[in-house]
């Protein structure tokens, strides 16, 4: 028998046995696949096909689990098992999905989709879009309270708060943190406590509460260094930064940005590096230092394309093109806009570039292009409004109110601006009062 497993590999493709799955991995011929699933069916002596679907589900919970880890601890380790997450993710899915249709009359299968959801839950919110995430974590609790574990019950319930976050959906995202704080607490679980101040900081701060988003990030970080998680301290120091620009504090912000930046670098956490950087970028633009914040912008952009993370890539070409819009750089920051339209529709989510389209309509409205920026606006309001993206939806559909007010079309700037206050609303965003009140002062109730 030849032992080079690369003649082996030959043989079964010139065979047509296997077949290349991209990235130097080989599949199983799907005719092949189907009849050894007929041969497992009709032998008794071979293993059910709920054993061989059990074994898969064995075999991808480990290999998830491993990702998990490696993205905690970051460096190295990190940035190649995110490669290996992507290249299994396929397969991941397909178990998962197998599970999750059984979960309601298979118990094994229920405590597969709790278990999938619990040790890949940091890897799976990095990865995932913030819907599909959430989807995850409610069949994750079904699953759990199917099977009466309490324990599994409080995670995932923190867990869905988190999708909620990355999903802007803030006043669905509070109940659920405010609930895993108080468990953390009733427990003495300084650990769980933790994540749980850190979140409501988060949420506290896009829902406009400052002073509460400033006590809980501080209490985070005194909690995170206590126990030794220098995770959740760089990620509450960025929170507080953000806060601490927003009060117009640049001393304190720009100190525990800095802050996060060198703890995730000494943690060699990358994705939590490059968001500093990121955040850095967006502190020094509105402070009006251009150049620092582009140095920053570009360094983030990197970081980010190295961890093949395109949505965080995309918002960061994003706030590059704004300050370049600011600059009255308006090619480049058209160019920038393009590249996030190019990423969004290469991933199929149109929608991803509906804050680009928003942003190249300010771009040709300060150009003195009302109509292009007219049809920019309307194209990202129906990109936002398909992709379920609120906050976009208000910002595009205020700026177009007030170019249609400045066109002279007021009925038109009055139904665009109460499209607005009912996106802002249905998010908790603090921009609908601004709103409101210019539709009062338009004699509009």
């Amino acid at each position: 028998m030849n032992s080079d497993p690369r003649m082996t590999l030959r043989a079964l493709l010139d065979r047509g046995l296997i077949e290349p799955a991209g990235d130097g991995r080989f599949q199983i011929h799907s005719l092949l696949s189907a009849f050894a699933a007929s041969m497992i069916e009709e032998d008794p002596e071979l293993p059910s096909l709920r054993e061989v679907q059990l074994r898969r589900l064995r075999h991808y919970e480990v290999k998830l689990g491993a990702a998990n880890e490696a993205f905690l601890l970051g460096g190295r380790a990190q940035r190649d098992w995110l490669g290996v997450f992507d290249a299994d993710w396929e397969g991941i899915r397909a178990a998962y999905l197998w599970a999750a249709s059984l979960m309601e009359e298979d118990e094994e299968a229920a405590d597969y989709v709790n278990r999938y959801a619990g040790v890949g839950s940091s890897v799976l919110a990095f990865r995932l879009p913030p819907r599909e995430f959430i989807r995850w974590m409610e069949l994750a609790l079904r699953a759990a309270r199917r099977l009466e574990d309490a324990e599994s019950v409080v995670t995932r319930k923190a867990n869905l708060g988190t999708g909620y976050l990355m999903a802007g959906a803030y006043p669905e995202a509070l109940p659920y943190f405010e609930e895993a704080l108080a468990d953390a607490r009733a427990a003495e679980d300084r650990h769980g406590e933790a994540p749980a101040l850190g979140n409501l900081a988060s949420t506290y701060s896009a829902l406009g509460d400052t002073d509460r988003a400033v006590a809980c990030a501080e209490e985070c970080v005194t909690v995170a260094r206590e126990i030794g998680d220098r995770g959740i301290e760089a990620k509450a120091l960025g929170t507080l930064g953000e806060i601490y620009a927003e009060l117009g504090r640049p001393r304190d912000a720009v100190r525990c940005l800095k802050g996060q930046k060198d703890v995730a670098h000494e943690i060699e956490h990358a994705p939590s590096e490059a968001r500093a950087m990121r955040k850095l970028g967006i502190f020094y633009r509105e402070l009006g230092h251009p150049w620092r914040a582009a140095v920053f912008f570009e360094a983030a952009a990197s970081a980010f394309e190295d961890l093949d993370d395109r949505e965080a890539l995309r918002g960061v070409l994003l706030s590059h093109g704004i300050l370049c819009a600011k600059q009255e750089a308006y090619e480049d920051a058209l160019g920038l806009f393009d590249r996030v339209l190019e990423s969004a529709e290469g991933d199929g989510d149109g929608a991803a570039g509906a804050p680009a389209l928003m942003n190249q309509g300010n771009v040709r409205d300060a150009q003195g292009l009302p109509d292009l920026a007219e049809d920019l606006y309307r194209r990202a309001i129906d990109a936002a409004r398909d992709g379920g993206h609120a906050g976009t939806l208000g910002d595009a559909s205020w700026n177009l109110a007030q170019l249609l007010e400045a066109k002279g079309d007021r009925r038109g700037a009055v139904g665009a601006a109460r499209d607005a206050a009912g996106a802002y609303r249905s998010v908790g965003n603090p921009n609908e009062e601004r709103v409101l009140s210019w539709l009062r002062d338009q004699g509009v109730d």
